[in-house]
Order: structure tokens, then C-alpha cells, then sequence
């Protein structure tokens, strides 16, 4: 078995090398396990022992037998997330007739934003059982990642479910937006053309109580209030935003100042 990992080129015109690490869990001691001859231009390396059930990271080697930090982990198996993801949001949006609006990789784009926009706004809070790493090229956009993989290895139900919503509630602001700008009003006399009505049946999915952005806000506001340790602690709740003050929370005195407590 072998286990292929693909990078961006090195920055530093002198590597010579990667050297691949493995681990058995993600959060796991990682050991050296394999060294490949590289150039500066190399986007992979092909690991013959490798493990699909194992973690990897890389570093590079300059001629110097300098070495570089570690990557972040990816899973043996690659991308599996979008095997699963990608058919469920086309049932979702009911994309799945001859002609489609979205390509597979344009779900995997929008797929990678939705994670990255749930990461963002998680780290305040900690509510998910890892932080996603997402991972953004400049070419054609095919690998756009995820790591840890939140379905086939980490579980995080509760990451995979604010996912769906938070990639409808993104499609449905999209969806609006396009319609909104291509609409056309003429008026010439008693001849008009008015093509803006188009666009009320996406303002009032995004307004309606029903809607993929009303869905995500009560299940993300459902999961900060949730115990999610089992410890006895819910997630704070935070109010303004101000330039005056950071991360005001809620207690039973009003609002208080910054709290750094491990409840959060």
C-alpha cells in the first residue's frame, strides 16, 4: 500500500528533500518514516510503505540539511470527506439533473469556505472536537482540503451537520445576490419590462423562518448553550462587539469584562 501527499512547491529555491512523518492519530507523537529526493518545482511525494489509516505531515530539507517545520497532519486516506459531501449537497440544492449549476470542484470550493467560516467562528467558543485546518491552493482549485477529515476519522457530528447548513445558507445569500444583479427594470411610455420579481422567491427563502440561514443560526446557537463535555458547562454566550470592549460575556450580573475561564 502507498500513500501519496501532495503540497504547494517550496518557497526556498535550495530544498533538496521532504522528509514524511506518520502518526496513528492525528493528535499523536509523529516519527520519521521516509525521506524523498525533491526539487524546488516537486507538488508530491509518494510514501511506498504508507498507511491509509495513518496520519502524515512533511518537512523539507534545503541542501544546507536544514530543516523546516512540521505540515499540518493530513489523513492516509486523502480527501474522503468529498466523497461523502458532495452527492449530499447536490441532493440538497436537487443538483443532480443533466444539467448542473455547480461542478463537483465548485462544491468542493464552497465546501472548503463553508469549514473555513465555521473555524473562524468556533475558536472563540471551542466547540468542535478539532480545529480544520483548510488548505487553499492557487491552481485549479482540486486541492482544496479539509484536515482533520470530520467524517471518516474525527466523527464531529456536530461539525458536519452546521457544514450542510452553513454551505445552504451560503448558496441561498449567493443564489440572491446573482439573481438581484441581473435583474432588469426598462420603462419606455406605457411599455416596461421588470424582471426584479424574479428575485423575491430567494429573499423570502432567506427570510422565512424555514430558511438554510435561519436553520443554521438556531442549530449553531443550540450548540453553544449544549454541555458538550458532559462537565456541567455550557458555552457562554457573547454580546457587543464593541471597539471598547472584547468578548463580553453574559452572567447573571449583566455583562462582565474578558474571561479567559476553561468553561469557555
Amino acid at each position: 500500500m502507498s500513500v501519496t501527499i501532495n503540497f504547494s512547491p517550496p518557497v526556498d529555491s535550495d530544498v533538496v528533500s521532504v522528509k514524511v512523518y506518520s502518526s496513528e492519530t492525528v493528535g499523536g507523537e509523529y516519527s520519521h518514516v521516509y525521506t524523498e529526493a525533491i526539487t524546488p518545482s516537486s507538488t508530491s511525494v509518494t510514501y511506498a510503505a504508507g498507511d491509509e489509516t495513518h496520519w502524515y505531515k512533511i518537512s523539507f530539507v534545503d541542501s544546507a540539511d536544514n530543516e523546516s517545520l512540521l505540515s499540518t497532519a493530513v489523513y492516509g486516506g486523502g480527501q474522503r470527506w468529498s466523497d461523502y459531501m458532495i452527492p449530499l449537497i447536490k441532493a440538497e440544492i436537487n443538483d443532480l439533473g443533466t444539467t448542473q449549476r455547480y461542478t463537483d470542484l465548485e462544491i468542493r470550493k464552497k465546501l472548503v469556505v463553508a469549514a473555513a467560516q465555521l473555524d473562524f467562528m468556533a475558536d472563540m467558543y471551542d466547540v468542535f472536537d478539532y480545529d480544520y485546518c483548510t488548505t487553499i491552493d492557487a491552481g485549479d482549485g482540486t486541492n482544496w482540503n479539509i484536515s482533520p477529515d470530520p467524517i471518516y476519522t474525527s466523527k464531529d457530528v456536530n461539525f458536519v451537520n452546521l457544514w450542510v447548513l452553513k454551505f445552504l445558507c451560503n448558496d441561498a445569500q449567493s443564489s440572491l445576490s446573482n439573481a438581484t444583479s441581473n435583474a432588469i427594470k426598462i420603462k419606455d411610455g406605457d411599455s416596461s419590462i421588470d424582471t426584479s420579481a424574479g428575485f423575491n422567491g430567494y429573499k423570502q427563502l432567506l427570510d422565512s423562518d424555514n430558511g438554510p440561514c435561519q436553520a443554521f443560526q438556531a442549530a449553531w446557537k443550540q450548540l453553544l448553550f449544549s454541555d458538550k463535555n458532559g462537565d456541567g458547562n455550557t458555552k457562554k454566550v457573547y454580546g457587543n462587539f464593541g471597539s471598547d470592549y472584547n468578548h463580553r460575556y453574559w452572567n447573571d450580573d449583566g455583562y462582565g469584562g474578558i474571561d479567559d475561564r476553561s468553561s469557555f
